[in-house]
């Protein structure tokens, strides 16, 4: 050993050297080299793992918005499908009311056709009653008599 010693041009202070070293090195892994992995493995872990989140909250994120989309497009099937009936209803509602609004007018209508054609028939009546009086008195003051 003293010969390899010797060729590689090493002395005896190379057993207390890497003893040293050893020890330097131990120490330091446990003091600097393991909690720097180990801070490295958490940034490593909330930067990869944050993304994985990220991503996987992204996708639930699509999935709900598209269940939304979906239920809006029922809902608002559903108001469409309600406001045609109560417009159909109100459309009918309507007819209804004018036809009957049209029913009454012609009722009025018709009765006051009667009523006039009743007055009409009376005063007749009474011009024919009147009539002979009047043609007397025309004809006696075309023919200049007075009558008085």
């Amino acid at each position: 050993m003293e010969n390899l010693l010797q060729v590689l041009k090493l002395d005896l202070t190379i057993l207390p050297q890497f003893f040293i070293f050893l020890t330097a090195y131990i120490v330091l892994s446990q003091l600097v080299f393991k909690p720097y992995m180990k801070a490295f493995d958490m940034r490593k872990d909330a930067t990869v793992g944050g993304k994985e989140i990220a991503d996987q909250l992204i996708l639930e994120t699509h999935n709900i918005q598209a269940k939304y989309e979906t239920k809006a497009r029922e809902i608002n099937s559903q108001i469409k499908a309600l406001f045609d009936g109560a417009r159909k209803e109100a459309t009918n509602r309507q007819e209804e009311l004018v036809q009957s609004a049209r029913d009454d007018a012609e009722q009025i209508m018709k009765k006051s056709r009667d009523d006039i054609q009743q007055s009409v028939s009376k005063i007749r009546e009474e011009l024919k009653k009147q009539a002979p009086e009047l043609s007397q008195a025309i004809s006696n003051r075309l023919l200049g008599k007075e009558v008085h």
